[in-house]
């Protein structure tokens, strides 16, 4: 077994909220010194563009047409799930819609557009004006590749083939124990709470997940860590795992279509 020290994040998943955490992390700390910036490593279970968010081929859907307005689009998915959607949810989830398609941009997703410039907008089922993001169609894959190279470029490092195995949580931080499925190799990461110089990496994870969503699986693993388990449902199990110092959130990112984000 090897030990490693040299990570300050672990981001467990390499899909659309993995590595958009990834990016968010990355893009605040532009700005910073070297010895001042966090280490983010990402690891995946197969290849890093081996995902869900690859091969989904639909689009994203956002209110992003001057003609249209998150109201409208509110109103759409309320109506589209009987009205027995958590309003509250709907509405941020929707609200926050266009500036996640300006991130995705930034990061060099290529969505379709017509000859005049404007977005190619798709009009699906649930929705009375066209607001679907799409490029051809496949989305899921031009969203993948994108944010996956300007992870990489930007000096983020990625593990293929890795499992997470087992946390520990001590006094000093956490112990994340990882398996390397390809050499068979056992590896030991310690993460140190961030300090204070650090408590802007805050803001990054709570941009996109406020919402955490669990089930049984990862109960066990979240309760070894110490964390709260308040509002854990039986969702599905959720693309990626974080864990970050103090912080160790199981986010769970909602499909795109109908829903906006």
């Amino acid at each position: 077994m090897s030990v490693c020290n040299k990570y300050d994040v672990l981001i467990l998943g390499s899909g659309i909220a993995g590595l958009s955490l990834a990016n968010y992390l990355i893009d605040k700390q532009r700005l910073k010194s070297e010895n001042r910036k966090l280490k983010v490593l990402v690891v995946s279970k197969g290849e890093v563009n081996e995902t869900n968010t690859a091969w989904a081929q639909g689009g994203v859907a956002a209110a992003v047409d001057t003609n249209d307005s998150i109201e409208r689009h509110v109103n759409d998915t309320l109506a589209a799930g009987s009205y027995a959607n958590d309003t509250d949810v709907t509405q941020k989830i929707i609200s926050q819609a266009p500036e996640a398609i300006r991130d995705l941009i930034g990061w060099g997703v290529q969505f379709d557009k017509k000859s005049n410039g404007d977005f190619d907008l798709g009009l699906e089922g649930g929705h009375d004006h066209p607001r679907i993001l799409h490029h051809q169609d496949i989305t899921g894959a031009a969203i993948q590749h994108a944010i996956q190279e300007y992870f990489t470029k930007a000096g983020g490092e990625i593990s293929n083939h890795t499992a997470a195995i087992d946390i520990l949580k001590t006094a000093d931080g956490f112990w994340v124990t990882l398996f390397d499925l390809s050499r068979h190799k056992t590896i030991r990461i310690f993460l140190r709470p961030p300090g204070h110089g650090h408590r802007w990496y805050r803001s990054a994870f709570y941009k996109n997940y406020q919402y955490p969503i669990f089930n049984r699986r990862w109960y066990l693993f979240v309760a070894s860590a110490g964390s709260s388990h308040k509002g854990i449902s039986d969702g599905s199990i959720p693309p990626n795992r974080i864990v970050c110092g103090r912080k160790f959130i199981l986010p769970h990112f909602r499909s795109p279509q109908g829903c906006g984000c």
